[in-house]
């Protein structure tokens, strides 16, 4: 990491990722808040959507001949703009679902950019689009105008980046776990290319196994990033940590799955390495989302079906909702909409069981043919039920499978 400064590393406490936590961890005059899941609790029947919101919008994605989406990947919401990943290239909409612009041409030409991921700062309204494999992006302001190129050296060439961010003047990054990956979360600072580690790789391998290429690199480090913290987690540690605007990280949460977790050692040796006796047992965090009132953590195994676990912060209480059946092509645990009882709700995107969280709401995409025949087939006391569907017909009955996709936002509590 030659030529690169770094002012700052948080050593973060082994202690921290084993199951035998403290059961309170003083972090100044906070407490870590630690959490038990026992997935033989969790119940089959949907939760509720009336449990953490209190309404719903569906925003239809605008079609044209020219903006079919493909596969969409990634989206990031602002507080008037939609941007979508679809296919390498970022699509702009406003926040009603109208179409403004792509944001550039995919390629690697001049001014062209293939969007692995990306990042967005909504303070100076500037879009980062990088190619996690080649190292090179550009940054475009929100009017798709080219500004300069961004190849830096966001953190050591021999690891693999995940995910991008954007925070307080900071690219802040994902990196996989795999031999020879010193370090999981750092910030690279755009001011003094700097880079600041937020939390070491905990995960060792056996000497064999540092000289080998893994059979699967796991790709799940959760995180979240607000204006004014980071939080995140490491999927074989119990603990979700948190880090400021000054660049200090603590404990937030633990995450106590007792003997029902799925052991770094177990997957490393029957999973990343050797697959030849079939997934390993246990469950781990795929996902968080952080809000004012509840904390949502999205639960995988490689064997048994998804959870989804609400914990209420104001009453300490957990709801676990759980799949009938182990689903690898989904990857959800729906909601049950009681609201207006159009359609049940995602909480966690489809591909890679994100949660997508912006100022109080929650996001997800629901597939144009899904979304219209649940629509066509609902009853008239349905589609009239509140003011808003009642505003939305026209558009709705505008719709065929052959639309865009619609994004349904949920209001929380």
């Amino acid at each position: 990491m030659s030529g690169l400064l770094i002012p700052a590393i948080v050593l973060i406490s082994c202690v921290a990722c084993n199951n035998n936590s403290e059961r309170s961890i003083k972090t100044g005059t906070d407490s870590v808040v630690t959490i038990r899941i026992n997935p033989g609790e969790a119940r089959s029947e949907l939760i509720n959507l009336s449990y953490i919101a209190d309404r719903i919008e569906y925003i239809p994605l605008q079609t044209n001949d020219s903006i079919v989406m493909g596969t969409y990947l990634d989206f990031h919401i602002t507080d008037d703009l939609i941007f979508i990943r679809d296919q390498n290239c970022i699509l702009e909409f406003d926040k009603n679902g109208r179409f403004i612009r792509k944001m550039f041409t995919v390629g690697n030409g001049p001014e062209e950019s293939i969007a692995r991921s990306f990042a967005v700062n909504e303070s100076e309204r500037v879009v980062y689009a990088f190619d996690i494999h080649s190292r090179k992006g550009n940054i475009y302001d929100f009017d798709g105008r080219f500004i300069s190129t961004f190849n830096k050296k966001l953190c050591d060439p021999n690891y693999w980046i995940n995910n991008i961010a954007y925070f307080r003047s900071n690219i802040f990054l994902s990196i996989p776990v795999r031999p020879g990956t010193d370090y999981l979360y750092s910030c690279f600072d755009l001011r003094n290319d700097s880079i600041t580690i937020l939390h070491q790789n905990p995960n060792v391998f056996t000497v064999s196994q540092e000289n080998q290429a893994p059979m699967i690199v796991p790709s799940s480090n959760s995180y979240q990033v607000t204006d004014s913290n980071i939080l995140f987690k490491d999927m074989y540690c119990d603990t979700v940590f948190i880090t400021n605007k000054e660049f200090r990280t603590k404990p937030c949460y633990i995450i106590e799955l007792g003997s029902e977790k799925l052991q770094w050692e177990d997957f490393r040796d029957h999973g990343m390495f050797d697959i030849s006796s079939g997934p390993p047992n246990g469950y781990y965090v795929e996902s968080f989302a952080d809000t004012k009132s509840y904390l949502l953590l999205f639960v995988q195994s490689f064997k048994w079906p998804e959870l989804l676990c609400i914990y209420d912060k104001k009453t300490g209480e957990l709801a676990i909702s759980s799949n009938r059946e182990y689903k690898t092509a989904d990857q959800q645990v729906l909601m049950k909409n009681d609201l207006d009882h159009m359609t049940s709700f995602p909480p966690m995107s489809k591909g890679d069981g994100k949660f997508y969280y912006h100022d109080e709401c929650l996001y997800s995409i629901i597939e144009a043919n899904e979304f219209v025949d649940i629509y066509r087939s609902a009853a008239p006391e349905v589609l009239n039920s509140t003011d808003y569907l009642r505003r939305m017909k026209t558009l709705f009955a505008q719709m065929d499978e052959f639309s865009n996709p619609v994004i349904m936002k949920i209001h929380l509590k």
